[in-house]
């Protein structure tokens, strides 16, 4: 006798349906088996992300659309001692995506009481996090310590990434301590691809890196996202957020970028403050390609670099060694070479 609740056979469907659900669970994902051949990363400081700004639809509608760009996304500046924000926005990317991504999540770091915790959303289907640790600061030199994870790709290449959000007031410390967690990702687990990324307040009133530069870290390094570009939703023009690849890794960059999202998404600056005070940085990895990297502006640049519409009027070194131009009616910063 079938079930009374289930009269027309449904229930032997659902038996059915279960079972196949069952079968293709354990089957690798059609995209990570048949995979492209680049991987799409991502930078976000969030400004201080908690249950007040997930509570804002407005808000959370540009903010999964911006995650939804990515394979993985290493996202700064979470404050909610409830733990609930993160996941929410997490629950929240994979309402309207056909993709389901994963997150792991730091402990609160911080020396004050408003401490902070990073997390790396990813896309199981084309990245596997293999392990992710909380560096081990013994000397506290780092005042929210670098969280470090190890990835495989599609193709079964493994590299590492180390991301950190900068105390500003103690940037060339941090940074030069920088060096010593390359060495310890290098040599305790084996990885000579690393990708350090994160908010570094490596411009302007913190740090000036067309004199300092980032040699502190003491390996064969690349820098992305240059000086001149703007990371910041304000009416500063600084490159807060970078990238930092070692030489393994180098090669693997096609193109590094400022998401521009006020643009993109035709908002106001107030509407955009709203989402964050940063934008966010991408950058894709390419295992195919033998072309050799380059760095991609958010805004197509002239082949010229020497036009005025690139480096503008009467370039000129400012007292902070800084190069400014007159471009659009003001003066604004441009790239070094423009003073050069």
């Amino acid at each position: 006798m079938r079930p009374a609740f289930d009269s027309t056979g449904v229930f032997m469907k659902k038996i059915a349906a279960a079972l196949l659900i069952a079968i293709f669970a354990t089957l690798p994902s059609p995209e990570f088996a048949i995979a492209s051949n680049s991987l799409h990363l991502s930078a976000f400081n969030i400004q201080v992300l908690g249950r007040s700004k997930v509570s804002k639809s407005h808000v959370m509608e540009h903010l999964t659309n911006i995650l939804n760009r990515n394979d993985l996304t290493f996202i700064q500046e979470i404050r909610d001692n409830t733990d609930e924000a993160i996941y929410k926005l997490q629950e929240q990317t994979n309402r309207f995506n056909s993709h389901k991504y994963q997150i792991t999540v730091s402990k609160a770091l911080g020396r004050t009481s408003s401490r902070e915790q990073y997390a790396y959303l990813y896309n199981d289907d084309r990245i596997k996090l293999i392990h992710s640790e909380v560096y081990q600061d013994w000397d506290d030199r780092f005042e929210r310590e670098p969280y470090i994870a190890i990835w495989q790709t599609p193709g079964a290449f493994r590299f590492a990434t180390i991301g950190i959000h900068v105390k500003p007031d103690d940037v060339e410390q941090e940074l030069r301590a920088l060096g010593d967690v390359v060495s310890y990702v290098k040599d305790q687990h084996s990885m000579n691809a690393i990708l350090v990324m994160g908010d570094l307040n490596a411009d302007c009133d913190y740090f000036n890196p067309e004199s300092l530069g980032f040699s502190m870290i003491d390996h064969k390094i690349k820098v992305w996202i240059e000086d001149h570009q703007d990371t910041t939703v304000s009416a500063t023009h600084c490159a807060y957020d970078r990238f930092i690849t070692t030489e393994a890794l180098s090669p693997k960059v096609s193109k590094a970028a400022v998401f521009d999202y006020q643009e993109a998404y035709n908002l106001s600056l107030a509407a955009a403050k709203k989402v964050s005070d940063h934008y966010p940085i991408e950058l894709q990895l390419n295992f195919a390609s033998q072309e050799p990297p380059s760095t991609a502006p958010s805004k197509p640049m002239p082949n010229n670099p020497n036009l005025p519409s690139t480096c503008g009027l009467k370039p000129y070194w400012t007292p902070k060694n800084y190069c400014y131009a007159t471009k659009d009616g003001s003066k604004k910063r441009v790239s070094a070479s423009c003073c050069s």
